[in-house]
């Protein structure tokens, strides 16, 4: 059930004059329709939260409860101020309002996963080495960094995919990934869903349908590894947090077999890599 909120009793001054707000579609809801500076902070705070949350908890929010959980943000965002939760009080009694700024809510989550493939388009050819590859030799490689996952592994370039490096260039030191598995999932997504794209010749769509499964599996393969060897993903964490501004953190393909690593070999470097640092300090 909705959260409900109770506050104002008196009436509020200010003046939303939405026009026909119930009249726009789903698609063009945006912050200009709304003339209540109130309501814009109310709109603009729910937002953040929504982008907040699917960076750092859930990455796709089921649309089955798209209303209740974007009016429990809406709630839970304007809580602790006064003049906004005053303002919410009126809300709430508003169907058409409350629809619109539902909608605005909503809207966060496909926006910030769009920003993620964005990013991830600039930087996918140029990280991975693919740039200037072309036709059939493009196409085998991105099949091989999909298998297993191996493009999870950033710095990874093609040029040593072969018998003689086998793609073990592997540990890139600047990276933007934080100390958090689902934005290092969705991250991953991104990536596979921007690789897909190259491959067939053609942009994949970032659907909840197509890459809800994919981030799952990314969340869980992560959950293993911190859970195998804590130690290398601390080392791992502490250059992820040195950071640059572009990530490259990919999944596997629909059919791509279960990804497989050496947990014991990965402790026992991060280990004897602590231990140096350590020993530096």
């Amino acid at each position: 059930m909705h959260q409900t909120v109770i506050g104002l009793k008196e009436e509020d001054q200010e003046s939303n004059k939405y026009f026909s707000i119930a009249s726009v579609p789903r698609s063009k809801v945006k912050l200009s329709n709304l003339n209540s500076p109130r309501t814009k902070r109310i709109a603009i705070s729910a937002h953040k939260a929504m982008r907040l949350h699917v960076a750092t908890v859930n990455s796709f929010p089921s649309a089955l409860d798209r209303e209740e959980f974007c009016w429990d943000l809406l709630v839970s965002s304007t809580r602790d101020n006064e003049v906004l939760w005053e303002k919410m009080s009126l809300i709430q009694s508003d169907d058409n309002l409350k629809a619109y700024l539902i909608d605005y809510t909503w809207k966060a989550a496909s926006q910030l996963r769009g920003e993620f493939v964005a990013k991830a388009c600039i930087s996918v050819p140029s990280t991975y080495g693919i740039g200037e590859l072309k036709h059939e030799e493009l196409e085998n490689t991105i099949k091989w960094m999909l298998e297993e996952a191996r493009f999870i592994h950033g710095g990874i370039d093609i040029k040593v995919m072969g018998s003689q490096g086998e793609g073990r260039k592997w540990g890139q030191k600047k990276n933007s990934f934080f100390n958090n598995i689902p934005i290092l999932a969705l991250i991953s997504s991104a990536v596979e869903c921007v690789l897909l794209g190259i491959m067939r010749g053609h942009p994949m769509d970032f659907s909840e349908a197509h890459f809800r499964p994919r981030w799952d599996h990314y969340v869980s393969l992560l959950e293993n590894f911190e859970k195998e060897c804590p130690s290398y993903l601390e080392m791992i964490w502490d250059e992820l947090k040195e950071g640059v501004q572009t990530g490259n953190i990919p999944g596997a393909a629909e059919d791509a077999p279960t990804t497989t690593f050496n947990f014991s070999a990965l402790e026992t470097a991060g280990r004897a890599a602590k231990a140096r640092k350590s020993g530096t300090e």
